[in-house]
């Protein structure tokens, strides 16, 4: 019974290794994920002037009006 409990102890905390490992790996994909959004707004920006004014977007972009909240 007891080298079952640490059998099972040894599984828990690898699972936990494991799942904080995963974790730690999926922040860094959303903060690569966020600068790359800031930089595409950025990049935005600078194209089309401050977003969420109502600027109609040049002609030969395909968009239209940019309204963004």
């Amino acid at each position: 019974m007891m080298e079952d409990n640490k059998q099972l102890a040894q599984r828990i905390d690898g699972a936990i290794q494991s799942a904080s490992q995963e974790v730690t790996n999926l922040r860094s994909e959303l903060s690569a994920t966020s600068r790359r959004l800031a930089e595409l707004g950025a990049s935005r920006i600078s194209q089309f002037g401050s977003l969420g004014c109502d600027e109609p977007a040049p002609a030969s972009s395909g968009l239209g009006r940019l309204n963004v909240l």
